[in-house]
């Protein structure tokens, strides 16, 4: 689904006229898209800098969706853990930002951000 844009992002509900507000329902900034929700909202992108070895950052964040999951689904060598496949640990943290997000968007300010208790 995300390599082809299909969540469903504010940018998509207001595509598909279910809402007016393409914000981003954490951060409020700019629109939010697949790839704000999973990669370029502030919370994620904290934990994604964890994870990716920095002198990566600069193409990590930089590259467009379709590109951006091809290159992690491919290279092995993005992430700083050596006990884990960057593959599956790719897939692990975009299932955890979409799912985290969506929780985050149904509960409401119970939470500061998405993952926190």
């Amino acid at each position: 689904f995300i390599k082809h844009n299909k969540l469903l992002t504010s940018a998509e509900k207001a595509r598909r006229h279910l809402q007016e507000d393409v914000s981003c329902n954490i951060c409020g900034a700019c629109t939010e898209t697949a790839l704000h929700a999973v990669r370029d909202c502030v919370w994620i992108k904290k934990i994604w800098k964890e994870l990716v070895v920095s002198p990566k950052w600069e193409q990590f964040f930089e590259m467009p969706l379709e590109e951006w999951v091809d290159w992690n689904l491919k290279d092995g060598r993005a992430g700083k853990l050596q006990t884990i496949s960057w593959v599956v640990l790719f897939k692990l943290v975009v299932y955890f930002a979409w799912s985290g997000r969506n929780e985050f968007c149904i509960k409401g300010d119970d939470k500061k951000t998405p993952g926190q208790d």
